[in-house]
């Protein structure tokens, strides 16, 4: 409970109830997944959300003067025993329980039949909620939330929200109806010096729209309205390399829409003035040079047995990109709480980001809008 449980209100101070909640959380992150039955027969499901929804981080308590001989002095900054119980905690509501709370979310909402109860209880607007905060140092100097806290908890949210929707056609129609679709598009930007527009924010974003998008034609459809293809072809442009292949697929998934292959062919880039098929050759081409395909003195293939693979010598940019993204998520899942949780999640994703075939994604996209009709130089139509 969001409250101090009755248990404990004789002799336990509010700070050591959260504390105790805190390890309570971190146990059932670990141990919930190994007996899920007992957990949902407990209402673990139910719970744990609603634990989610009611923190807040007690708002400031008027300052308690104490005059005497001494220096004047201030009593307590917060009052400790305060609960929101309807949940409009915002950026200030207690990160770490927040955080922890999250983590066991991730730890179970892909459980079988999880997901469903989840999306009953209201989990895909609270997700929602959490995502569309904000982040701005301005407002977390005085709310005492770093903006790393901020971020972190808007991560987690995208993961949960992307297990929710993962196949689970009404959680889809849930984010639809909570204008979800147009939250994902607006995180589709990267600036490398903004946390809030960083890699591993991307990742997850990505992640999240893929379930969210794929599979759901209506989606799709809203998706396309806020110039969602625009907006991965921009984000394709301007993104590291590590992120090509995952935004690639993104795209690829989403030209399985006729209408999103004439806005794919209708593009052009406010930065190159490229075309969308233009800007496929370049990330083409690039794959050729990182993977060693071609001699460079005379243009010879170097793999005679499989002559798109090449050599496999991938160029140290890349895998400089792929470390330091993975070097931000073991910073991350140190500092978390259930990391045990966290670290099956980070290792799946790191995985696929490291064995994307950008080549092959590109092929799929050019399939769908076709291979002719593009003014495209010899060059480009012999590659």
């Amino acid at each position: 409970t969001a409250a101090v449980p009755a248990v404990l209100q004789t002799g336990w101070g509010p700070e050591n109830a959260r504390e105790l909640q805190e390890a309570v959380i971190v146990c059932l992150t670990e141990v919930a997944p190994q007996c899920a039955e007992d957990f949902h027969q407990a209402d673990g499901v139910q719970a744990a959300l609603m634990f989610l929804l009611n923190l807040a981080e007690p708002p400031q308590a008027p300052p308690t003067m104490h005059i005497g001989t001494g220096p004047t002095s201030t009593g307590p900054a917060r009052d400790s025993s305060y609960i929101n119980v309807g949940g409009g905690g915002g950026v200030a509501g207690a990160p770490t329980l927040r955080g922890a709370a999250l983590s066991l979310l991730v730890a179970i909402c892909r459980l079988p039949g999880f997901a469903g109860e989840l999306g009953e209880y209201g989990a895909v607007p609270i997700m929602l909620g959490i995502i569309q905060e904000p982040v701005l140092p301005n407002e977390h100097q005085s709310l005492g939330v770093s903006i790393e806290q901020a971020v972190q908890l808007r991560q987690d949210a995208l993961c949960v929200l992307s297990a929710l929707c993962s196949g689970n056609e009404i959680n889809q129609r849930m984010v639809a109806r909570e204008r979800g679709v147009g939250t994902l598009r607006n995180l589709l930007t990267f600036v490398p010096e903004d946390p809030d527009r960083s890699e591993t924010l991307l990742v997850a974003a990505l992640d999240a729209l893929w379930s969210v998008v794929d599979g759901s034609p209506r989606n799709a459809a809203r998706f396309l309205a806020v110039d969602g293809m625009g907006a991965l072809l921009a984000l394709l442009e301007s993104a590291p390399a590590v992120l090509h292949g995952q935004i690639l697929g993104c795209i690829a998934d989403t030209c399985e829409y006729k209408e999103a292959v004439l806005e794919f062919l209708d593009w052009q880039s406010d930065v190159s003035s490229k075309t969308a098929v233009q800007v496929m050759m370049d990330l083409w081409r690039q794959q050729e040079t990182k993977l060693h395909i071609a001699d460079e003195a005379t243009g010879y293939v170097v793999n005679q047995e499989r002559p798109l693979a090449g050599t496999g010598a991938m160029l140290e940019t890349f895998r400089e990109e792929l470390a330091k993204l993975q070097d931000t998520a073991d910073a991350s899942e140190r500092q978390a709480l259930g990391a045990g949780t966290l670290h099956a999640v980070r290792e799946s994703v790191m995985g696929e980001l490291g064995k994307q075939d950008v080549k092959a994604k590109v092929f799929s996209v050019m399939c769908k809008c076709g291979f002719e009709g593009h003014d495209l130089s010899e060059d480009d139509l012999m590659r």
